[in-house]
């Protein structure tokens, strides 16, 4: 017999805790809720074609250019990342607007990225604001792959040691890591304060030399001479604590960005009798005769859409991986549904 993997189990504890009361756009199950108020751009490339959409809710549209597709993520969901292809001028295009002026208040900046460039002496820009490869800031790797932040001329490097010449193989190519810059300006103008975190540990700090940023006129880019994936990019008008990096690190990527469906919020007084439950490859299902001609989906412990059809009095789990589920049935109407937790085994 095998036994329910204690992290999924955590996980899923950790998403029914957090569940939304209305359906979620793209069916992203994103509960990271600190500093949502100044969250100014979200993007989890759930669109597989055409706009990128921001999931922020400030409106903030991509336009593709170039060579620049859709991928597997990081759980393996397709369509759920970016992939560039490390040339000048392909990049997702963000037109610029006022959420994006950073001269005189504090800005945080994260990205999941997967580096698969074997030119480490590449500046490859994983996100930055104004034209060519300064602007008024960016976020980028450079020398053997290495997060840094510039604004204006000024530099803030990672800090660990890099091999000389390039590992092609080293620590920052081919797995995904976690880039977070911190732009903390208290608004004064003066020298701009900046740290940067890779996989939620301060890798190195800069408080002089970058004098104000400057005139904040430009477009936003994403990848621009970048190679690999990109995933979760989130822009906040906000300096983020160590403590705050540190937790959006542990919580990941949002990875249930490519369903149409999500939970809806549980109907008070309704139950459903499922059975046996640990379950095998087909339980059978005892729903209340007002559901007849209703629908059953099953959600797994990142809150993906795994399954869906019409309800019946049993259901066929075979194509599943052992987990822990959750099992949403509604009437045919939709606005009444009933949940129920699903080992199987």
């Amino acid at each position: 017999m095998k036994k329910i993997n204690l992290v999924t189990t955590l996980l899923l504890s950790c998403f029914l805790n957090n569940l939304h009361a209305q359906t979620v756009p793209y069916g992203r199950c994103d509960t990271f809720t600190l500093h949502r108020a100044s969250l100014v751009a979200y993007y989890n490339f759930s669109t597989a074609s055409g706009p990128v959409t921001d999931l922020s809710g400030k409106g903030h549209t991509g336009t593709r250019v170039g060579a620049v597709a859709n991928i597997a993520d990081a759980g393996g969901n397709p369509d759920c990342a970016m992939q560039f292809p490390g040339l000048a001028n392909n990049h997702i295009r963000i037109s610029s607007d006022p959420d994006f002026d950073f001269a005189t208040h504090p800005a945080t900046i994260s990205v999941w990225y997967l580096a698969q460039e074997t030119n480490g002496g590449k500046y490859e820009q994983l996100l930055g604001r104004g034209p060519g490869f300064k602007g008024d800031y960016s976020v980028a790797l450079h020398d053997c792959r290495r997060p840094v932040a510039m604004i204006n001329s000024a530099f803030c490097w990672d800090s660990l040691t890099i091999a000389s010449p390039c590992d092609t193989s080293s620590f920052y190519r081919m797995q995904w890591n976690h880039l977070v810059v911190v732009f903390d300006n208290g608004g004064s103008g003066a020298a701009r304060p900046a740290t940067v975190y890779l996989n939620g540990v301060a890798s190195n700090d800069w408080h002089s030399g970058s004098g104000p940023m400057g005139v904040d006129t430009g477009n936003v880019y994403l990848g621009d001479n970048f190679k690999g994936l990109m995933d979760d990019v989130r822009i906040y008008s906000t300096a983020f604590t160590a403590a705050d990096v540190n937790a959006l690190y542990t919580y990941g990527i949002a990875g249930c960005c490519n369903t149409a469906t999500s939970l809806r919020e549980q109907t008070p007084g309704k139950n459903i009798n499922i059975y046996p439950n640990p379950a095998g490859d087909r339980i059978n299902i005892e729903a209340p005769q007002e559901f007849s001609g209703g629908s059953i989906t099953v959600f797994n412990a990142l809150g993906q859409a795994v399954l869906h059809t019409s309800l019946s009095n049993s259901l066929n789990l075979e194509q599943l991986p052992a987990g822990v589920y959750i099992l949403d049935c509604s009437n045919m109407s939709g606005d009444t549904h009933i949940r129920q937790r699903l080992n199987k085994l």
